[in-house]
Parts: C-alpha cells; structure tokens; sequence
C-alpha cells in the first residue's frame, strides 16, 4: 500500500490564534507609527504569516527593511510571551480528528508559528505524540514555502501526500505536489484560490475516508 502522509497547519485550524497574532503585528506597527485599523490587520493577517500580512497592509509600505525586520520582531516576541502567559483555546473535535488521522496516515506540520511555539501547542493538545515532524514558515520568503511543505513530506517517508490548511499557505502545498484540503476559516473575496482537491468548513469535519477520497 502506498504511504501517505497528511501535513497540517495547527494555527487557526486547530488553535485560536487569530486575534493574537492581529494584536501584536498591529501593536508592533503601531511603535513604527504605522496607523492601521486593528480590523485591517486581522483580514490581513487571517491565513498567512506576519511578513505576507505586511505585504497585504498598504500601510506598511512606508517601512524600510529595517523597520520591517523590527515589526516582524517585536510582533514575534509578544505571540511568545501571550503563549507563555495563556495557552491559546483550541478547537476539541479538530484535535480529536488529527489524532484518529495519526493512526492512519503519517501526520506533519507545516505552520506558521515558530517551530519551539508549535512543539508547545502541540503538548499542551496532547498532539506532540501524534506528529512525526514539525516544520515552520516563520521567516521564508513565500517563493520557498513549497520547500518545507516536500520536505516535510520526505521526513515522513510517503509516497504522495495531503496538505489541510487555510487557501493562502495551499498554494505552496500543490507546487510540492501534494493534493490540498482547504480549510477556509476566514473566507476571503480577493483569495484568487485556484481549484482545491477538497473544501471543508472545519478540520473536524476531515476523516480517513475523506483523505483517501483524495489520493
């Protein structure tokens, strides 16, 4: 039988993440004097990491690499310190469904929080035994993003696999060649999305049937 894996991102799928990771880049432009409305971050930040949500921001345009490094920063450091302070909530039947997938596929993750925050995430889930690789997108130019999603792929020794994430991060998934499960939690009008293997409004709605539907 032909090994598939299923490679995952967490944020906003499985954890709540939104609003924080919204607060803090809008707080960090703010100290730039960047004046954004703090809804505007949040449209622009639902999917994506902070630096393709500052590419969305006509605001930002203003920063110089310097200012930007320095927003990226600061934006960063307060997510870690939210995580340490309070764990975001997560979502029950999600995790309950990346936990039955586990025993039937190669489970990974891409995401865009930190590696050392999404090991975090995931123990306190009680995922962390369920993953066998864990990659990040924190930082990577978005033309390099399909590299971490093959590579994660190779780690978990499959032959083909299935990418579950919001529309934005998929686009990298189907360059690796991997099929692609849109999680299209905040829908957005100007996504340009291309065809998606499947569209699901929740990753608790994904089953092992539904992956082999796929592949």
């Amino acid at each position: 039988m032909t090994r598939t894996g299923v490679i995952v991102e967490i944020e906003e799928l499985v954890f709540d993440t939104r609003d924080l990771r919204a607060d803090a880049l809008h707080a960090a432009l703010l100290v730039e004097h960047v004046a954004v409305d703090r809804d505007r971050v949040l449209q622009a930040h639902a999917g994506v990491p902070a630096g393709i949500a500052l590419t969305r921001l006509d605001a930002a345009s203003s920063l110089d690499d310097t200012a930007r490094e320095l927003v990226l920063h600061r934006a960063a450091d307060q997510v870690r310190r939210r995580f340490e302070e309070q764990a975001p909530s997560f979502d029950a039947g999600a995790r309950d469904a990346l936990q039955q997938l586990a025993a039937e596929f190669a489970l990974g993750v891409v995401t865009r929080a930190a590696r050392g925050d999404a090991m975090h995430l995931l123990q306190l889930a009680e995922l962390d035994s369920c993953v066998a690789v864990v990659r990040s997108l924190d930082g990577l130019e978005v033309d390099r993003h399909h590299e971490t999603w093959s590579e994660v792929l190779m780690r978990l020794h499959a032959a083909q696999g299935v990418a579950i994430a919001p529309p934005e991060l998929l686009h990298a998934a189907r360059t690796a060649g991997l099929r692609t499960i849109a999680i299209d939690v905040v829908p957005r009008t100007d996504s340009g999305a291309p065809p998606w293997d499947g569209s699901l409004d929740s990753l608790a709605r994904v089953d092992a049937s539904f992956i082999a539907s796929l592949t």
